[in-house]
């Protein structure tokens, strides 16, 4: 009944005076049930106390109320209705209604209070549903309807929208990843199960994951981005936490660090729970729009009002309020229904989400090693978030705590460095790079921290919200290029030397290959003085090509900070080492292209260790990278690396800082390593000179290894002259002198005895050069033994004796180009080889070819070497001698003319004029006079003699006549001794046989009577008959006459004058007799004596070759053509290229193995990897940054943050590392504040950072403006009492309204400065937190980080990248280097002559080319074997992953390929294979590896870009694609990590295809063209341009020869059709600039059939050029050259071996293969000429036979004497049976007898119907071999005809020929008597002792002439005499001596300026 009993009770007590125990009674009574009993005591009352009660309770009750008075009766009343509950309805109304009414109440307290309850929650609805509305988050449009591609909500969309719902950006850009392109667009959720398995396998996607997760999961890997971010998701959204130990105090610190993630986990239930409810909201919506309108109405009626106030005490108009609230809520609902609906999805959404989060993650364990196993094998899934290793083992907390974060290497920084050891200007502000730390490992650390504070205060730290801001950074300047270039920087200027170490070496070597360097130092050059002559030269090219690179990279931007004079003396320092470097490297080789090909790649081999210092820059030690340093081009690439880091800075390399390092702790700089450059060059020099000094090589002589240590060297070398002593080293002269016996060995048997008898005593004369037992041995061959001879002064003397004898090696050893095996040199007294430099400078020299400098004019020659020579000359003396030597030798004419311009016996008579300039005492001359014309032979002579005076000249020769005319002495070697020694005369008196009588054959014609020589021999006899026929050579009858003396004097007075009457009769044409000449001495000491060994068993000289065999029979019906022809050339030419291989090893070794070493350096060096396996444990702390001065900052703007700032100021300070320091005792580290007063103010705080107080300032401004007073040293600083922002102020939990912001600047440049300033701010907050009764100072927080070793960093794979992009560089440089030594080979067979050859034996140059390309492309193959074994073996990813190493393989094979043919096409234009090499290294490097460089700056370029740009290049392909598969690894590398597979078919367009395309076009391209253009085509060319544009035909010489003309009109007019060879108006002009010069003019000559035809001319007359003509190697620019085949058909000569006609060639220069025997060549022109093979054998050993090669056959004929090898090249000629032989100087450096074999065999050929073409001059060997011979002047025929018709014509009269007793005898006397017996006679010519009459008519003839003079012998004091008709010698001379000046223009091919027209 009652409300409240209590309150009931005490009202009673309080207003009425009631007996307790009564009130007790009343309270304690039972009601009845009934109402009608309540009703019946109610009315009872009136009667009290008159009805008596049977209960006493009742009773005594009924009598208190019975006596209560009126008043208290209403108190009663009023307290009842008060208490009352529910009387009233009660009383009145039914039982059942009653129950409606209460339960009617019980709702209306109930909805009361639910309203209550529910209107803030509802306003606050309102609120967020009218928010949400006004983020107009529905779209205005509809959207198109799609048809959808699954029923599941994800999508590839829903990802992306997630993430940027998350961050702003893209949740990718959170990892840096938002750039990367997507791989694959295809979608896994509908795609077949094996691919979705596989995707799920391969990212280890959880399967037991939702629906919407694995949907999701799925479509983010769908990308590369996507699967980026999955690897760094995966750990965050379900990754676990591991901790240990797992203690009590730990677990506490978890469950608090767990709140976070607990409070997540609440939101997901949340909104479970609004998915829950949300649906029964507009259902009761619904019920209440119903019931509203009937409850707003009921509580309108007063009744119905009064009663609820009165019964339930509900304030109904407040009721009436709030339903009317609640009617517009409904309101709302309808009208915000989407809204809801939003809500709804987003709550569906955030259960969706949280059902793909773990949240209960954390897992204990009890020690560490079972925690990092846990750890290891979660991350292999990337199941491990990560782990926290709390270091204290103590159950409790400390108050110092540490704890150690682990997390995968991907999201957190690199512990082994706190920053980049090179500091730039730049943001620094990188998720990828600098940020990492905010993948999750922050937000660990946080939670950890404020869990440690919680527990450390007891209380829970909210008053603070923390922000992390990376600092502001100014304007900085970024050049795009220098940071695209700084990469390959060191490489783009170290292979811009490449080209000067080519040439610099070859220089060296060319001079040493041509004896060039030692012919100086025989010429006194002091060693010292050509060294600086080359370095000097070579500096300057360098010098201004340094200029030039300085002006480019100061102007062109490319370091426009740097000092330009410091860079230039980089360059310079740098210039001097590739000096240095080029000088050691050519101390090594003979060879000028293995030492050109091998010295470039030596220098890029010494680029290599470069890789190592990049590599290991940090590791390595100073000590170290000096040692690398020693390498010049590691040591200068290494120094532009700092020029390039400095340059970054924006600073440039400076004085101020050459010696300082841009990169902490760095010990090395660039000023040290410009040190070590020089340092490298200084040993380079000195390593280079002491090779070259103790091993010159093939040449020179070696000093003693220990030479640096005699004095004598210090002396030289410091120009102390000492002492003369002529004993000093002549113990082994004198032991020689006086025992010579102790050497006779066979070697002396059958001697004569000429040498040691004493007939000449010449003992008077002063010795000048003396060889005592002189031995010089090759292996085991003897060149020279035992040798003992004396040279005097003022004597020439003549070293004479067969091919082969030793006189080139004596030449040698007297020149000091050999050292001697044994035995002593002495000059006038001195040891040579102790002396040698002394020697040398009295030492003149003319080799045997002429050592002169083609661009140096005729006086300058001489100038230079007479300031070598005589350096004591005046500047006038010198003038005066130059202009004396130029007019004796007739050349002053010619003094300004460059050498490279004139005639060949010009260029004699300088090499001459220099042996003797400067008065050289010991003169050797080594055949002065080859390849020499007779005229300028002669003039030749003139000068030896005129300068023999006070000189010893040692002379060699194969001309004897010359020998006779200009020797003193004369010695005779054979096999390396001396086989006799005396002048002319007493070696004539000794070994003379009397006279010889020579008779000519008149030339025969058919109709006339054959010469009978029996009848000629009878008619000799008949006169003399000891007359003996000694020789029938050609035309010539050589008759042995008896020694002339008293008793057959008549004999021959009576032959003399027969002869004379009856030439006619006996068919002769004229005869001539002559005394001994010197070559019957020659002939008759070498009687018996060849070249081959006895045992061969080959016929002597003095035997016929008449053999049974012959040529024809070899070779005329056994010739093979078509294919099989074709097949046995191929082989022919791949045997030969394997022969020259085999033996030139060096140059194999450099073309096979070089290549391969550098790639296994490159490789190894490219296989050099990071070492770091586990990162080292680091304290995350601002301590890591004091290095040097450390500086920070803080702001306070609210003074309830005050204490955080105060605390930071106090000890310890901003770190720990105070923290175990006594409170007033600091290391030097630890300081106390000390306040200062400039502005803004800062104070050094305990941990000893500088700390400035910015309050007012702000911090953003202040940061950017001072950023550049504080690099390197400002890494960190704080803002408190910030104000909340308003995306701060909401939270899961409420926030409270005083909280403040603490925000953490942290500079990024310091990988570690957020976690370790944030460490700093919770140590503020935990020690300004802590109660009072704890010790802030003792109380720390430290964190530490390890990361987990999963896979190698981003950052080591990059550079690792770089690396092999780096070995890529490398590889192409080295191939590109090598494939230049593979066309070399074509070069210097075009250059020597071979490859003309070939064509004229038959090789068509299509066919040439195709077969040596493929030669050489399985030799290169061999190589790129190797290669691709050597790339295989190392294993490196990006050249052998997958289908990369067969990539790598087509790509080398491509390159030789597509090389070749270009190199080919280029192979004709060389003059020499140096020239050639360099050519191709400088184009293969400077196109194909500065473009690469090129594209590689546009690559890094485009990455700073993300702008796209072609890299396709045709002619590098090769460079690109190693390139590309080197930059596509490092994408591969890095992805692979994420589970990305970003590799790239290297075979398909996408990767290589469209390179190895190009590379095969290009090579068929240039292929192609090499095939086409030929001599073939351009002479067709030609014939089209000459028919379109007629060549004007040369006119005609008035004073043209008779014979020449009718010689013309005989071919013209077609009576020569029956001659084999027909030239007709043959012409050749050459275009000299705008000047047109006619080397050949309208030759005409018509040659039968078993003719020799003679072509004589003075050096430049055009002999060489009609020689190129008819061997097709030149176009004649008019007329025709035709050949008469087999059927009588003309051909022209260009087109004749196509028709089946053999020509033979013997060139003037032989063309032979040095490195090929002589068998071998024989072999190889046998089978191109189509020799079959079962007679090849025999043609080749009958050809060795006949011309005595047999010794030879297997030896290269690099050995072979000259005479030697003219010999092979006239046998290389008689293969085939040639139908025409064209012989180019045949016998040129042949003895005497060897060319009278050969003239022997030529005249076979000419019996065989061979016609001949003979040029020569000898005037014998026409003589003796032509039929007919034209003398030719400046490209025209002057006389054409007969031998005896020419003489007849041009050469009337007789020849007198005297050798006078001594030179000065009396010439006059001898005159006049010639003149009284034979009037007009006159002098012709005087050389020393040999004077010459002519004698123009003599009455009696030539038996007078003979008679006068053998009587009168003695009285003129004549020692010999020959008397003959005019010779072909005289003829000639005739014709050149009225020439005088037509060498003055060379026009011959031999001077190869010129231009064709």
């Amino acid at each position: 009944m009652l409300k409240n009993k209590t309150d009931f009770v005490l009202d009673v007590q309080q207003y009425m005076d009631l007996d307790p125990a009564t009130l007790d009674l009343l309270m304690n009574s039972t009601l009845p049930n009934n109402n009608l009993v309540i009703l019946s005591w109610l009315l009872n009352l009136r009667h009290c106390p008159s009805t008596p009660l049977a209960n006493m309770e009742e009773a005594d009750l009924m009598n208190t109320f019975c006596s209560l008075s009126v008043e208290q009766w209403y108190t009663f009343v009023t307290v009842i209705k008060v208490c009352l509950n529910v009387f009233f309805f009660q009383m009145v109304l039914s039982d059942d209604i009653q129950t409606v009414v209460g339960i009617m109440v019980w709702v209306a307290e109930a909805i009361t209070d639910m309203m209550d309850k529910m209107l803030p929650a509802i306003n606050q609805l309102q609120i967020y549903l009218n928010n949400i509305k006004n983020l107009n988050l529905t779209a205005k449009n509809q959207p198109h309807p799609v048809r959808q591609r699954r029923s599941a909500t994800s999508s590839a969309g829903s990802f992306v929208t997630l993430s940027r719902a998350l961050c702003s950006n893209g949740i990718k850009a959170l990892f840096g990843i938002s750039k990367l392109p997507l791989v694959k667009e295809s979608d896994p959720s509908i795609t077949n199960n094996p691919q979705r398995e596989e995707m799920i396998e391969r990212f280890k996607i959880p399967r037991n994951a939702t629906p919407f997760c694995m949907n999701m999961y799925l479509d983010m890997v769908n990308t590369t981005g996507g699967a980026i971010a999955w690897a760094f998701l995966k750990p965050m959204l379900m990754g676990q936490i591991l901790y240990t130990p797992d203690t009590p105090s730990t677990r506490a610190i978890i469950e608090k660090a767990n709140a976070t993630l607990q409070d997540f986990a609440n939101v997901r239930q949340y909104s479970e729970d609004w998915i829950k409810s949300s649906k029964y909201l507009f259902t009761s919506a619904n019920k209440l729009k119903k019931t509203l309108p009937m409850l707003q109405n009921s509580l309108g009626n007063p009744f119905v009002k009064n009663f609820i106030q009165r019964l339930t005490g509900i304030d109904v108009d407040r009721m009436q309020e709030t339903l009317s609230s609640f009617s517009n809520m409904t309101l709302m609902l309808e009208k915000n229904k989407e809204i809801v609906d939003h809500i709804n999805t987003l709550s569906t959404l955030m259960v969706d989400i949280s059902s793909c989060i773990k949240f209960d993650r954390y897992r204990g364990f009890d020690s560490a090693d079972e925690l990092n196993s846990a750890a290891q094998e979660l991350a292999k899934n990337r199941d491990l978030y990560g782990s926290e290793n709390k270091r204290e083992a103590t159950t409790s907390l400390p108050p110092e705590v540490s704890y150690t974060i682990r997390m995968h290497m991907d999201n957190v920084m690199r512990t082994d460095r706190a920053r980049n050891r090179f500091f730039v200007k730049e943001s620094y502000i990188s998720s990828r790079k600098t940020m990492r730390y905010n993948r999750g490992f922050i937000y660990l650390q946080e939670s950890i921290d404020r869990a440690i504070i919680e527990t450390q205060t007891g209380q829970k730290a909210k008053e603070t919200a923390v922000q992390l801001q990376p600092f502001p950074y100014p304007c900085y300047h970024r050049d795009e290029y220098l940071e695209a270039i700084s990469f390959v920087f060191p490489l783009m200027l170290m292979v811009a030397w490449v080209l000067f170490i080519a040439d610099f070496v070859k220089k060296l070597v060319h001079e040493r290959e041509l004896r060039l360097h030692e012919y100086m130092k025989m010429m006194g050059v002091n060693t010292l003085s050509h060294f600086f002559a080359w370095f000097v030269e070579c500096f300057i090219y360098l010098l201004v090509t340094i200029i030039i690179m300085t002006l480019v990279l100061k102007h062109g931007k490319i370091l426009p900070n740097s000092d330009s004079f410091l860079i230039f003396l980089y360059l310079c320092d740098y210039g001097l080492s590739i000096l240095a470097f080029s000088y050691l490297v050519s101390s090594f080789f003979d060879k000028t292209y293995i030492a050109g090909l091998s010295g470039s790649l030596l220098y890029i081999l010494c680029f290599f260790p470069f890789i190592i210092v990049t590599a290991l820059e940090g590791s390595l030690t100073l000590m170290q990278k000096s040692a690398l340093g020693l390498f010049s081009p590691t040591c200068f690439s290494y120094a532009s690396q700092y020029m390039s880091r400095y340059e970054a800075q924006g600073e440039g390399i400076q004085w101020s800082n050459s010696y300082s390092s841009p990169i902490a702790g760095d010990t090395a700089s660039f000023g040290w390593l410009c040190w070590l450059m020089l340092i490298d060059s200084i040993l380079y020099f000195t390593i280079g000179a002491y090779i070259r000094t103790v091993f010159p090589g093939k040449y020179g002589i070696p000093a003693p290894w220990y030479f640096p240590f005699k004095l004598s060297f210090w002396a030289d070398l410091c120009c102390v002259r000492p002492k003369k002593n002529t004993a000093k080293g002549l113990l082994f002269s004198n032991i020689m002198q006086n025992d010579q016996l102790a050497f006779s060995n066979d070697k002396g048997k059958g001697k004569s005895a000429l040498s040691t008898k004493t007939g000449e005593d010449f003992s008077e004369l002063p010795v000048g050069v003396a060889l005592h037992g002189l031995t010089k041995t090759y292996g085991d061959q003897a060149a020279i033994q035992n040798l003992n001879v004396s040279f005097y002064e003022g004597h020439v003397t003549s070293l004479l004796g067969h091919n082969g004898a030793g006189k080139t090696t004596t030449m040698s050893l007297l020149t000091g180009l050999f050292a001697p095996s044994s035995g002593t040199i002495e000059v006038y007294g001195r040891d040579m080889q102790t002396n040698i430099e002394n020697v040398r400078r009295e030492l003149g020299v003319c080799m045997q070819y002429d050592v002169l400098f083609d661009h140096m004019t005729t006086k300058e020659h001489l100038l230079l070497y007479g300031q070598i020579k005589a350096p004591h000359w005046s500047d006038r003396e010198l003038h005066e001698q130059v202009r004396t030597i130029l007019e004796d030798t007739g050349m002053y004419a010619h003094r300004h003319k460059r050498v490279g311009t004139l005639s060949g016996g010009m260029k004699r008579k300088l090499s001459i004029s220099i042996a003797f300039i400067g008065g050289s005492r010991v003169v050797v001359l080594d055949e002065p006079t080859t390849g020499v014309d007779p005229c300028s032979r002669r003039n030749i002579w003139d000068i030896v003699i005129q300068h023999k005076k006070n000189r010893t000249i040692i002379m060699s020769t194969h001309h004897l006549d010359e020998a006779e005319v200009l020797s003193d002495r004369i010695a005779f070697l054979e096999k390396g001794g001396l086989k006799c020694c005396g002048s002319p005369f007493y070696l004539k008196e000794k070994l003379g046989q009397g006279y010889k009588l020579t008779l000519t054959k008149k030339v025969q014609k058919t109709e006339d009577k054959q010469i009978d020589s029996a009848e000629v021999k009878a008619f000799v006899q008949a006169h003399v008959p000891e007359a003996r026929l000694k020789e029938a050579q050609g035309n010539d009858l050589v008759y042995s006459l008896p020694p002339f003396n008293s008793s057959n004097a008549s004999s021959y007075r009576s032959l003399l004058t027969a002869l004379d009457s009856n030439l006619d009769a006996l068919q002769l044409g004229g005869y001539g007799i002559s005394d001994t000449t010197l070559e019957e001495v020659f002939l008759q000491l070498t009687h018996g004596q060849t070249e081959a060994k006895a045992e061969d068993g080959l016929p002597s000289i003095s035997e016929t070759v008449s053999d049974t065999i012959s040529i024809d029979k070899l070779t005329s019906s056994s010739t093979v053509t078509g294919m099989a022809l074709a097949w046995q050339q191929m082989s022919a030419i791949l045997i030969k290229r394997f022969h020259h291989s085999r033996r030139d090893w060096k140059g194999l070794i450099s073309q096979i193995l070089l290549p391969v070493l550098f790639v296994v350096f490159a490789m190894s060096l490219g296989s050099i990897k990071s070492d770091v396996q586990h990162y080292p444990e680091l304290q995350l702390s601002p301590a890591l940054y004091k290095i040097g001065p450390s500086y920070s900052f803080f702001s306070n703007q609210n003074p309830n943050s005050q204490r955080l700032a105060d605390t930071m100021m106090s000890f310890p300070g901003m770190d720990t590392t105070c923290l175990d320091k006594y409170l007033f005792i600091f290391s030097l580290h630890c300081r106390f504040a000390t306040k200062t007063t400039t502005s803004p103010p800062h104070t050094e705080i305990p941990s000893s950072q500088i700390v400035y107080d910015l309050n007012g300032i702000n911090v953003e401004n202040y940061l950017v403006s001072t950023a550049n007073d504080f690099i390197r040293n400002r890494y960190g600083g704080f803002a408190f009492g910030m104000p909340l922002p308003a995306d701060l102020k909401m939270d899961i939990t409420a926030v409270p309204e005083n909280r403040t912001l603490s925000k953490v600047w942290f500079n990024p440049e310091g990988h570690h400065t957020m976690p370790a300033y944030l460490n700093s701010l919770n140590n503020f907050i935990l020690r300004a937190n802590l109660p009072a009764d704890k010790d802030p100072r003792k109380y720390a927080i430290s964190v530490y980080s390890q990361p987990y070793f999963g896979r190698a960093d981003d950052e080591d794979v990059v550079v690792q990248g770089l690396l092999h992009i780096l070995v890529a560089m490398c590889v192409l440089t080295g191939f590109s280097i090598t494939t230049a030594s593979f066309a070399i080979y074509e070069v210097t067979e075009h250059q020597k002559g071979s490859k003309r050859l070939q064509h004229i034996a038959g090789i068509s140059e299509s066919f040439y080319w195709i077969v040596n390309f493929i030669y050489d492309m399985v030799i290169y193959l061999v190589p790129v074997a190797a290669t691709v074994a050597v790339i295989a073996a190392f294993q490196i990813p990006a050249f052998t992953e997958r289908q990369n190493l067969g990539a790598v393989t087509l790509l080398l094979v491509l390159f030789g390929f597509s090389t070749f043919p270009w190199m080919y096409l280029f192979a004709g234009i060389f003059r020499d294979a140096e020239m050639a090499f360099i050519s191709y290294v400088c184009i293969n490097l400077f196109i194909s590896v500065n473009t690469i460089l090129t594209t590689c700056i546009l690559y890094f370029l485009a990455q700073l870009n993300s702008v796209s740009h072609p890299q396709i290049f045709l002619s590098f392909s090769f460079g690109n694609g190693l390139m590309e598969l080197a930059r596509g690894d490092i994408e591969v590398q890095i992805l692979s990590g994420y589970g990305v597979d970003a590799y790239k078919n290297p075979f398909s367009t996408e990767g290589l295809g469209w390179m190895f395309i190009s590379s095969i076009i290009q090579g068929l391209v240039f292929f192609t063209l090499r095939l086409l253009i030929n001599k073939s085509l351009m002479r067709k060319v030609r014939r089209l341009i000459c028919y379109i544009k007629t060549v004007p035909q040369a006119a005609y010489d008035d004073d043209q020869d008779e014979d020449v003309v009718s010689e013309h009109l005989r071919v013209a007019s077609g009576a020569a059709s029956s001659d084999i060879l027909q030239v007709n108006r043959l012409t050749k002009i050459y275009q000299h600039l705008s000047k047109k010069v006619h080397a050949v003019k309208n030759l005409s000559v018509g040659i039968p059939a078993g003719e020799c035809f003679g072509l004589l001319g003075v050096n430049g007359a055009g002999k060489t050029t009609t020689f190129k003509m008819l061997t097709g190697d030149v176009s004649p620019t008019d007329g025709t050259a035709q050949i008469k085949d087999w059927d009588g058909r003309l051909v022209d000569i260009m087109e004749c071996r196509k028709q089946g006609i053999n020509i033979g060639y013997c060139p003037q220069v032989d063309a032979l293969d040095d490195l090929l025997t002589g068998e071998e060549h024989l072999y190889f022109y046998a089978r191109i000429r189509g020799v079959s093979k079962w007679e090849t054998d025999r043609l080749v050993n009958y050809l060795l036979k006949r011309l005595q090669l047999n010794y030879h056959r297997n030896i290269i004929t690099d050995g072979y004497s000259c005479g030697t090898r003219r010999k092979l090249s006239t046998a290389l000629a008689l293969i085939g049976n040639p139908q025409i032989l064209l012989l180019d100087e045949p016998s040129s450096g042949m003895d005497p007898r060897t060319k009278r074999h050969l003239w022997k065999i030529i005249s076979e050929e000419v019996k065989g119907k061979c016609a001949v073409v003979l040029t020569s001059h000898s005037m014998e060997e026409c003589e003796a071999l032509c039929s007919r011979l034209a003398i030719m002047v400046k490209g025209q025929f002057r006389c054409l005809g007969s031998l005896q018709h020419i003489k007849n014509r041009f050469g009337s009269g007789f020849t007198v020929k005297m050798y006078l007793a001594e030179a000065s005898c009396d010439v006059g006397k001898i005159t006049s008597f010639m003149q009284r017996r034979f009037p007009s006679t006159y002098l012709k010519d005087q050389h020393s002792t040999v004077v010459e009459y002519h004698v123009p008519f003599a009455p009696g003839g030539l038996a007078d002439i003979f008679d006068q003079l053998e009587s009168n012998k003695n009285a003129l004091q004549i020692k010999h005499f020959s008397v003959s008709q005019t010779t072909l010698d005289e003829v000639f001379i005739n014709f050149a001596m009225g020439k005088i000046g037509m060498e003055t223009i060379p026009i011959d091919a031999e001077d190869e300026n010129e231009v064709q027209a």
